[in-house]
């Protein structure tokens, strides 16, 4: 959990970003619109980085689970 959303929710929030650029990407194929297509860019750079940072924090959690475990 980061602040008060879950991993999925962060995760789920990730893909409707994809989503939304995938749409926007298409209906902007063929027009010259390079600022857009740069905040695109930056959009799908943030998702894999809140991809990757909830991986991690989910197997920081689970090696401090068994840290805990094995300290009990």
């Amino acid at each position: 959990m980061i602040n008060e959303m879950t991993y999925d929710e962060i995760l789920k929030a990730s893909q409707d970003m994809k989503n939304c650029c995938q749409v926007i990407s298409h209906l902007i194929q063929n027009k010259d619109i390079p600022d857009l297509v740069d905040f695109i860019e930056s959009v799908e750079n943030y998702t894999k980085y809140l991809d990757s940072t909830i991986e991690l924090m989910m197997a920081a959690d689970k090696a401090l689970k068994g840290l805990v475990e094995l300290k009990k």
